[in-house]
């Protein structure tokens, strides 16, 4: 996940309910799941993994300065 960049809904865009994407070093991956719930839990849990692993990468920028 230190390489994603984007993960969101796709509805719209791909015409196709509950979709979503995730974009990772340039690369777009379409999904689309069973529902609504569904689709929700994927990105929010993907979109936690992402902000999990950019706070942990910027807590150890700061260590390397102290």
């Amino acid at each position: 996940m230190d390489t994603c960049c984007t993960v969101k809904s796709t509805d719209d865009e791909m015409n196709k309910a509950n979709s979503f994407k995730l974009e990772v070093k340039g690369r777009t991956f379409y999904m689309q799941a069973e529902n609504y719930n569904e689709k929700e839990g994927w990105i929010g849990a993907l979109g936690k993994a992402m902000i999990k692993k950019s706070v942990l990468m910027d807590d150890m920028d700061e260590d390397a300065y102290m």
